[in-house]
């Protein structure tokens, strides 16, 4: 008999747990709804000076938290990205080195007097935006003058 009754009070117990408590301290405070048992409830309120009332808002049901989906770095784009930028910095940096002997080819020809002979003179800009005159040439120079 005492383990039957011990069953029946877990199940009862189980089944008010689920439901909201049905007697409530009602005081200048609030309600406090957390009372399954009248006597209970009555005491408390002695305690508190309120009184206990039937409980009449609908059982709550609480949802969890939605789950976030944890996001990992992209590092296989991470990597591709950083591949294509290695790759164009390259590119521009040859471009540049064969622009630049070009006119180091250009110059030495004028020099040498096979094009045509006398210094060459390039106007470029300065690190403050100021023109210099330079015979070195340089990316951003233009030629201002050869002179015989």
């Amino acid at each position: 008999m005492k383990h039957m009754t011990f069953v029946v009070l877990m199940f009862v117990h189980s089944a008010a747990s689920a439901q909201s408590a049905p007697y409530c301290v009602a005081t200048d405070a609030g309600r406090m709804c957390h009372y399954y048992v009248v006597s209970n409830c009555q005491q408390d309120a002695m305690q508190n000076g309120g009184v206990c009332v039937a409980n009449t808002e609908p059982a709550r049901v609480y949802q969890s938290a939605p789950q976030t989906q944890l996001q990992y770095p992209d590092i296989a784009g991470s990597y591709q990205r950083g591949l294509e930028l290695g790759q164009r910095r390259r590119q521009e940096r040859e471009a540049h080195e064969a622009r630049m002997r070009l006119i180091e080819s250009q110059a030495a020809s004028v020099q040498e007097g096979s094009l045509r002979t006398g210094t060459i003179t390039y106007i470029c800009s300065g690190r403050d935006g100021s023109p210099y005159r330079t015979t070195t040439p340089a990316i951003g120079c233009i030629v201002k003058s050869i002179d015989d």
